[in-house]
């Protein structure tokens, strides 16, 4: 039997869930009316990864190209190049020592990866420029994290804690924002809270944890999603991290998913980790 529920929010937007069991998985669908908008979690295209990204942290896409996908992984310093068209490992960019990456994230000129102890790598885009490879380990404090996100417009870094000292105290998520420069340095502009008892309106119960994944900027309608592999939801904000709507998946359809990231035409792509699967995989939501 089919679960329906409509709720009305501001800015003139509508959310639709539609939840119906079988035997294949859990439907869940968004409408979202203002900008056209329109996320359905399981109309997808889906790409099977080779061995090097099996613990797949985090993906983007340069601004000029849609089909180079360029990811990391949770134990190697290493950024792979994926060719969707052809299916297979194109570049790699080592930058680093072994160490826990989960984040990642480009301007155009540097890749940022965000290590999860809070460490910054700025590399360059032009592999050949290894020498210029940049760290920065002090600008935030050492918590766990594991989404970086960018504003271009605003030439800003977003970086979301996973598990902060104080958040659960203070029932909310603690940000950053960075500004980066042309050359690939950063510093710390200010900070900022996600307010779980913003996100318990859109769900039944209250909201007692949220452990961000990794984040994104639609390049459409300006909005942030953020994804929570393991309170497995994707979370719609406004530009100022307000809350717009919440979508719940399954793990049936989304193994261990650590990573999201638009292209230039507004398509979202998620990636998730090997876990109990094949292979790590590479949804690209239609």
């Amino acid at each position: 039997m089919g679960i329906i529920s409509v709720i009305k929010v501001s800015f003139g937007l509508f959310l639709f869930v539609s939840c119906q069991s079988n035997t294949a998985h859990t439907e869940t669908n968004i409408n979202i009316t203002q900008d056209s908008v329109f996320v359905d979690l399981l109309s997808r295209d889906v790409f099977s990864l080779p061995a090097q990204f099996d613990e797949i942290s985090g993906h983007v896409f340069l601004p000029a190209d849609d089909n180079i996908v360029y990811g990391v992984q949770d134990e190697l310093g290493v950024i792979y190049a994926y060719a969707l068209d052809k299916k297979v490992i194109v570049d790699s960019i080592p930058f680093a020592k072994k160490g826990d990456f989960e984040g990642i994230t480009t301007d155009g000129y540097h890749f940022y990866v965000l290590k999860s102890n809070g460490a910054i790598y700025s590399v360059p885009v032009k592999s050949h420029l290894k020498q210029e490879i940049k760290v920065f380990k002090e600008i935030i404090g050492k918590n766990e994290y594991e989404s970086l996100g960018i504003d271009t417009a605003n030439r800003q870094l977003v970086i979301l804690c996973k598990d902060c000292k104080t958040d659960k105290k203070n029932h909310h998520s603690t940000g950053y924002l960075l500004n980066y420069s042309d050359s690939g340095q950063i510093s710390m502009d200010k900070s900022f809270v996600i307010d779980w008892n913003d996100l318990s309106k859109y769900t039944s119960k209250p909201i007692t944890s949220f452990k961000p994944s990794a984040i994104s900027k639609n390049p459409l309608t300006g909005d942030w999603y953020i994804l929570s592999s393991i309170d497995k939801v994707l979370v719609i904000t406004n530009s100022d991290f307000t809350t717009k709507a919440i979508i719940p998946f399954s793990r049936k359809d989304y193994e261990q998913p650590e990573g999201i990231a638009f292209d230039s035409k507004g398509n979202l792509y998620i990636s998730s980790e090997i876990g109990d699967t094949d292979s790590a995989k590479l949804y690209k939501i239609k």
